[in-house]
C-alpha cells in the first residue's frame, strides 16, 4: 500500500513538472494598451528622439547583389544583414553599403537549404529557419553549415535571440498538427522547449498576415500571435503575458472564417510589433491604412499616429524595418525616393544648414530605379521619448 502511495505521489509531481513546462508563468501585472481608433495625431515627429548624425547609405549596386525584395533586416557586427525573399538567399553589406559576401547557398542538397523563411545572427553564425525541409539551419562566416535541427510539426514564422537561446514563434496551425505555438532552442545544449502560451486556434479561420511578430530588446523579446489581444514577452525560457491590447471599436471580434470577404473597415489586431527600452510600438490596419500606436511603458499610456516622419528630412516618412533599444533603420525604394522628390519636393523642405540635404541631393541625382535600396539609419538619444 506504501508503494503505491508512494509512486501516486511521484505521478503528481512529474506530471505537475510537465505542466509548468508547458505553460506560459503567470503574470503578476498584465498592462492594458488602450487604442482609442477615433483619437489620432497626424503624425509622430522621429527627430525629437534621434541624433542629428543620421547614417544615409546607399546599398551598392552590382550584378551579385540586386536586391529583389527585403523581408527583414538586421544591423549588426557593423555590417546590415538583409533577406531577399525573392532571390532566396542573405546579402551583406558593411556599415558604407559597400557589399560584402551573401549566403545562397539553396538546393536539394544535405547541406543546403530549400528555402529561408526567418533569421537571426549569433556572433557570426546565421541561423535560418526553413519550414520546407522543417529544420532550422546554422552556417558559420565561410558559409559552411555547421549544425541543422529538426523542427518536426513545428513552422516558424518569427525569430530573434536572446543568448543563448533561438525564440522562434509559430502563426499557422494546420489542422491535425501539433498546436505549439512557441519553440526556444538552447544553441548550447542543443536543447529544445515547446510551449502553449495562447489557447489552441481554431483551425478554420484565416490566418492573418503579420509582417513582425516578434520584437527583441532588452534581452527579452515580445512577440503577438494572430486573433488574440495579450502580448507575451520570452525571457530565457520564461514566458509570460504582459500586455493586453484593446481597440476602442472592433467591427468584429478579430475572427474571419474562411468563406467571409475582408472588410476595409475591419480592425482586426496587430499585425507589427516592435519595441524600445521606453515604448512598445504597434502596426495595425484601419480603413486599409496603418496606423501605429506608440505605447509609454512607464506612463501606460497609448497614442495612436497616422505615421511616423522625420521633420528634419522634409517630412519624410519613416517605416521601422528593424528596431531595438538603440537604433530604427528604415529603407528605402529608389522609386519612393524619387517620387518623394519629383512629387512632393521633400529637399526644398529640408533645412539648407542640414548637410544631409546635400548629400540626399547628391543620392536622388544618381538614382536609377534598378538601385538597390537606400538605407536611412537613426540612433536614437539617451534621453528620447520613444
Amino acid at each position: 500500500m506504501k508503494n503505491i502511495i508512494a509512486f501516486l505521489s511521484l505521478a503528481v509531481f512529474l506530471f505537475s513538472c510537465s505542466k509548468k513546462m508547458n505553460a506560459p508563468e503567470p503574470s503578476r501585472q498584465v498592462s492594458e494598451m488602450k487604442i482609442d481608433v477615433d483619437k489620432v495625431t497626424d503624425s509622430y515627429d522621429l527627430s525629437q528622439d534621434i541624433s542629428s548624425d543620421v547614417k544615409i547609405v546607399p546599398l551598392e549596386t552590382n550584378e551579385n547583389c540586386l536586391i529583389g525584395n527585403i523581408f527583414k533586416i538586421i544591423y549588426t557586427n557593423q555590417t546590415y544583414y538583409i533577406l531577399d525573399k525573392l532571390s532566396n538567399q542573405i546579402l551583406l553589406f558593411d556599415d558604407k553599403g559597400k557589399f560584402v559576401s551573401k549566403l545562397n547557398r539553396s538546393g536539394p542538397g544535405p547541406q543546403e537549404y530549400v528555402k529561408i523563411d526567418e533569421f537571426v545572427v549569433v556572433g557570426e553564425d546565421i541561423w535560418i529557419s526553413d519550414n520546407a525541409s522543417k529544420r532550422i539551419i546554422c552556417y558559420n562566416k565561410d558559409y559552411s553549415m555547421v549544425e541543422s535541427v529538426g523542427m518536426k510539426d513545428f513552422w516558424v514564422y518569427g525569430m530573434a535571440y536572446n543568448a543563448p537561446y533561438i525564440h522562434m514563434v509559430n502563426n499557422w496551425i494546420p489542422s491535425g498538427a501539433k498546436n505549439h505555438q512557441v519553440c526556444i532552442y538552447n544553441i548550447h545544449n542543443k536543447k529544445k522547449h515547446y510551449s502553449k502560451p495562447f489557447n489552441p486556434l481554431d483551425t478554420d479561420i484565416f490566418h492573418r498576415g503579420i509582417k513582425q511578430q516578434i520584437a527583441y530588446a532588452e534581452n527579452s523579446s515580445l512577440f503577438i500571435i494572430s486573433y488574440n489581444d495579450t502580448i507575451f514577452r520570452m525571457e530565457g525560457e520564461k514566458i509570460t503575458p504582459v500586455y493586453t491590447y484593446a481597440f476602442s471599436k472592433r467591427f468584429n471580434n478579430g475572427q474571419r472564417k474562411l468563406n467571409e470577404k475582408e472588410s476595409p473597415d475591419n480592425i482586426k489586431g496587430i499585425i507589427g510589433l516592435y519595441q524600445t527600452s521606453k515604448s512598445v510600438i504597434i502596426l495595425y490596419p484601419d480603413r486599409k491604412r496603418t496606423r501605429f500606436a506608440i505605447y509609454n511603458k512607464a506612463e501606460k499610456q497609448c497614442h495612436v499616429y497616422i505615421n511616423i516622419k522625420d521633420v528634419s528630412l522634409g517630412n519624410m516618412s519613416i517605416f521601422p524595418d528593424y528596431m531595438d533599444q538603440e537604433a530604427i533603420i528604415s529603407i528605402k525604394e529608389p522609386s519612393s525616393l524619387l517620387y518623394l522628390n519629383n512629387e512632393e519636393h521633400f529637399l526644398e523642405k529640408i533645412d539648407s544648414n542640414n548637410p544631409k540635404k546635400e548629400q540626399l541631393s547628391s543620392i536622388i541625382s544618381n538614382l536609377k530605379e534598378e538601385s538597390n535600396p537606400i538605407i536611412f539609419h537613426y540612433t536614437f538619444k539617451k534621453d528620447s521619448k520613444l
